[in-house]
């Protein structure tokens, strides 16, 4: 190499520089040669770079899990979430207006069907009731008299002291009056059904659930007005010796639900208990918003241990006929080509597959047709994927081997994957 001498002048005259730079050459001449090196195989194309370039499609360097469609069959246990209600539920009214007097009965209490629950102070009731008697005696009075005097009249008829005009103008007073203390007297029936109003009774057997009354409140029928807020019932009576279980099962079980199905029933107040309950009826008719049926089971509950409002979890196993084959929800994808799936062929290539899906859960989609057991699934697809893109990097086959060695995920060998494309 041919160096050229460099020459620096300054205050003290010309200096040589040859000898200098001659050393630095030859001190650092493996290292030039190694940066040469670098550079050169930066500016290569590289392998990967080939293969993307392969059949113009963009290459995919992410790894993905893939997973094999489970084929669906036997017994599956199913969940949902129901409310339990009384088999009968009664919110007590005033069917008068007053005060109340006394209360007998508090929360919790089990009462017969005609126990007096409470009684009302009822003033105008007993005025009202007075004055209907006094009339109906009044009227009776009336009646008495046009009775006499249409026998008078009809026992003076042969003599001829009396015309006939009389003795029917007679008669048709005696009828009127008659009814009129009928009437009087129906309406002192109905002032006995307000004097039995003024006594709340239980309508049937049952717990007392709910007690909205004080003695001295104001209450009429409406309810009770002096909370302030708003009209309230007086009690409300339940009977659980039975309850109705309202579950909202999805349209998909729909065709399950039959006579005979018994279900398992949990509840949070008694964990290590389970109940049954027998199916009843459903209400015929989808929710718009849930497409869901309302079904109502039947509990027996003759200890009466089991109380109406409670939450409960309802499980019961059901035959699946369907053999449909099951994948994770995440694999789904949505876009302008309906609902498909993306899958890994033998080259390890993107393919999408339309599918017809069946039950959809949180976790899980059945899958009528479009796919088959072989299938290798991307649990999570990347939404950049395209027909046909290339899978360079790892693959994980969660099925494979069962997917698990010594508890960590096995991964196919990725260079394989590279070498077959």
């Amino acid at each position: 190499m041919r160096l050229s001498i460099i020459k620096i002048k300054d205050q003290k005259g010309d200096v040589n520089m040859f000898s200098l730079i001659n050393l630095f050459y030859n001190e650092f001449k493996p290292w030039l040669f190694v940066a040469i090196l670098m550079v050169l195989f930066s500016c290569s194309p590289s392998k990967e770079d080939n293969a993307s370039t392969e059949g113009g499609k963009n290459s995919i360097g992410n790894s993905v899990i893939i997973v094999r469609p489970e084929v669906q069959g036997g017994n599956e246990k199913t969940t949902f979430p129901g409310q339990l209600k009384p088999w009968f539920e009664a919110p007590m009214y005033a069917q008068v207006s007053g005060y109340v007097k006394h209360w007998h009965k508090d929360y919790g209490a089990y009462v017969k069907k005609g126990e007096v629950l409470a009684e009302i102070l009822a003033p105008t009731v007993d005025a009202d009731f007075s004055q209907a008697q006094a009339e109906w005696e009044a009227q009776r009075a009336k009646y008495d008299l046009a009775d006499i005097t249409e026998k008078r009249y009809t026992a003076l008829r042969e003599s001829n002291v009396v015309s006939e005009q009389s003795i029917s103008v007679a008669k048709a007073s005696q009828n009127a009056e008659k009814y009129i203390w009928n009437a009087t007297k129906q309406q002192v029936k109905k002032q006995e059904v307000y004097l039995a109003f003024k006594k709340i009774r239980a309508p049937f057997d049952g717990v007392i659930t709910e007690r909205n009354i004080n003695v001295g409140q104001y209450v009429n029928k409406e309810g009770n007005l002096s909370e302030g807020i708003g009209p309230q019932n007086l009690f409300t009576v339940a009977d659980i010796h039975k309850l109705r279980l309202f579950v909202s099962v999805p349209n998909f079980y729909v065709s399950l639900l039959k006579p005979g199905l018994k279900v398992q029933v949990s509840l949070a107040q008694y964990p290590n208990r389970t109940f049954e309950a027998s199916f009843g009826n459903y209400s015929r008719g989808y929710d718009a918003h849930t497409q869901t049926v309302l079904v109502q089971f039947i509990l027996e509950n003759k200890d009466l241990s089991i109380w109406p409002g409670s939450y409960a979890t309802v499980r019961w196993s059901i035959e699946n006929t369907n053999h449909s084959l099951r994948i994770p929800t995440s694999a789904l994808v949505f876009d302008e080509g309906g609902t498909r799936v993306a899958t890994l062929t033998d080259s390890n290539r993107i393919h999408f597959k339309d599918i017809e899906v069946g039950k959809v859960t949180d976790s899980f989609v059945d899958i009528k047709s479009g796919l088959s057991e072989s299938d290798r699934v991307i649990k999570n697809p990347r939404a950049s994927y395209l027909e046909e893109d290339i899978i360079l990097d790892q693959i994980v086959d969660s099925f494979k081997d069962k997917g698990v060695l010594n508890g960590k995920i096995k991964l196919e060998d990725s260079s394989s994957s590279k070498d077959s494309i």
